[in-house]
């Protein structure tokens, strides 16, 4: 392979993977992307050239596909990009070597070596970026539905088999062939499969639009402003005959202001009118829901064990722990709480470095992120318990309720929906604010499009309320209806979205089997590396 023809594939992968993400949403490009490297890694010469080549062509896909990042931190979007840009390459050296040194099936080697890479993006450094795996490329396809068997990452891994075949195809022995093809028309059946909302539950979305700059700079007045609309959207949207009544209205994550819940006015003591907007809203929100009668899921802020700290020139609020939170407020005015758990890195909290202050600041400051906040993260994936009845001798249900990133998380929403092997939630509510996303419509479709393989994965169906968009209702099989407004979809404008879903189905195979083929894949990619690194090794003697 010449210079032009190594340039060529490279450019050819990450085109391809930019068509499997939104708005294409293209599974044939998904399996060409790790195709056309494979291509390089079986016919290139493996050197600092090609490494650097590759790079090059990945990184203006990744400055494009995280373009959104440009209005929080210019060096942030710089920096990841670049971090996105190393793994195809990576994945190209390890496969060249491998398959030089070790007698190893291409269809088993090359998604063994990508899997492993995923796992180490998606599960373990920096807390986990697992947005853009393979099989969430694959979401429209069939092969998607492999997720409930063994999650994202099988659907990842049959992926790349299938596109290691193709380069093998001459070669493939019968037994291969077979088991190729048995996945392949086995997934096509199972995705035939519709499942239907038994004993719907009625959930109306409160969709806001505020922007990320003015929810930065939220003042008192336009709180008000803003909320008084969604108060308004809430009292329409319960408004409406018995029969069609919701049995729970969602607002999207962090919409209602405040320092939370577990605050109140007492807590500020001589200077509560002062600081009004911290415990104003949960107190108006718990006396609305009273009114209506009706449970609100709303997305807050949590402040534990409020302090006010006077000094000669200030008056300043701390509160012990500070978390990102889903609140469940019933119409007796008790509330129930869970705490995100897979905080958003350098958004939410700056791994490797949050626990020396100093370096903390230093690195938020280089990144221009300093506005953003550090949080602590859950513990328990708590489910939320709505005690309304839906029909007689009904007992309710519960909710989980994955917190913005979280959707992307396999092994947290799998938290949320199981508890040792039994459903935890029968119904998944995801809070979300993609004001973050600015004007990038494409990377709201992409958050939904993660969610659809958590869907998948668990056979269950998931609400999500998006501030500025895009709000959605994701069935069992990954099939996705978005809020509209007039026929187009509802992106960046105030929305009432209605909609039904039902329990969860029957426990899928992946309960069981969960991140296995992420962490078996990672292992066996290890033992290559090692076994081709020491037949090298020996060969030299």
């Amino acid at each position: 392979m010449n210079i032009w023809q190594l340039v060529l594939c490279a450019i050819l992968s990450a085109v391809c993977t930019l068509l499997s993400t939104e708005p294409v949403g293209s599974g044939i490009a998904a399996l060409l992307a790790p195709f056309f490297l494979i291509v390089i890694a079986l016919r290139s010469e493996w050197g600092w050239k090609t490494f650097m080549l590759v790079v090059l062509t990945q990184l203006p896909l990744w400055l494009y596909l995280q373009k959104w990042i440009v209005h929080i931190t210019v060096p942030g979007w710089f920096l990841l990009s670049v971090y996105m840009s190393i793994w195809a390459p990576l994945f190209i050296h390890l496969l060249h070597k491998v398959n030089a040194r070790v007698k190893m099936p291409l269809y088993l080697s090359a998604p063994m070596l990508w899997v492993g890479i995923e796992c180490i993006r998606g599960n373990i450094l920096f807390g986990g970026y697992p947005w853009y795996l393979t099989g969430t490329g694959m979401a429209d396809t069939f092969v998607a539905q492999l997720a409930s068997v063994g999650s994202v990452w099988l659907v990842s891994f049959i992926t790349v088999s299938i596109a290691a075949a193709l380069m093998k195809v001459a070669t493939l022995n019968k037994v291969a062939s077979i088991s190729l093809a048995c996945v392949i028309l086995g997934s096509a059946v199972y995705a035939q499969r519709q499942y239907k909302d038994l004993r719907p539950i009625r959930v109306s979305v409160i969709q806001s639009s505020v922007p990320q700059s003015n929810k930065d700079r939220w003042t008192y007045e336009q709180q008000q402003k803003d909320l008084g609309l969604m108060f308004q959207m809430t009292f329409d949207a319960a408004s409406v005959e018995e029969t069609e009544k919701p049995n729970i209205i969602v607002w999207p994550e962090t919409m209602l202001p405040g320092a939370g819940f577990e605050s109140s006015r007492q807590d500020y003591g001589t200077w509560a009118h002062q600081f009004t907007p911290f415990w104003i809203w949960p107190e108006e929100l718990t006396l609305f829901a009273r009114e209506l009668d009706i449970p609100i899921l709303v997305g807050t802020q949590t402040w534990e064990n409020v302090r006010v700290e006077e000094t000669d020139t200030m008056v300043s609020v701390m509160p012990e722990k500070h978390f990102n939170s889903a609140v469940l407020v019933m119409p007796d005015g008790s509330t129930q709480r869970y705490d995100k758990m897979a905080l958003t890195p350098f958004g939410e909290w700056m791994p490797y470095v949050d626990s020396i202050p100093m370096l903390n600041a230093w690195v938020r400051s280089f990144a221009g992120a300093a506005q953003l906040a550090d949080l602590e993260a859950g513990t328990i994936p708590t489910p939320l318990s709505v005690e309304t009845k839906l029909g007689e001798n009904d007992r309710g249900f519960n909710v989980g309720t994955p917190i913005c990133f979280e959707v992307a998380m396999p092994s947290v929403v799998r938290s949320l929906a199981w508890n040792d092997g039994e459903r935890n939630s029968d119904v998944l509510m995801s809070l979300s604010n993609d004001g973050w996303f600015g004007d990038d419509d494409d990377a709201r479709l992409q958050h939904n499009r993660e969610s659809r393989l958590r869907c998948i994965e668990n056979r269950m169906s998931m609400v999500r309320a998006a501030n500025t968009g895009l709000s959605s209702v994701i069935r069992p099989d990954g099939r996705i209806e978005y809020a509209s407004d007039n026929g187009e979809l509802a992106i960046d404008k105030p929305t009432i979205f209605k909609c039904k879903v039902g329990y969860g189905l029957k426990k899928p195979i992946s309960v069981f089997i969960g991140d296995s083929v992420a962490w078996i894949s990672l292992f066996g990619s290890i033992l290559l590396i090692v076994r081709s690194y020491l037949k090298r090794s020996s060969s030299n003697v």
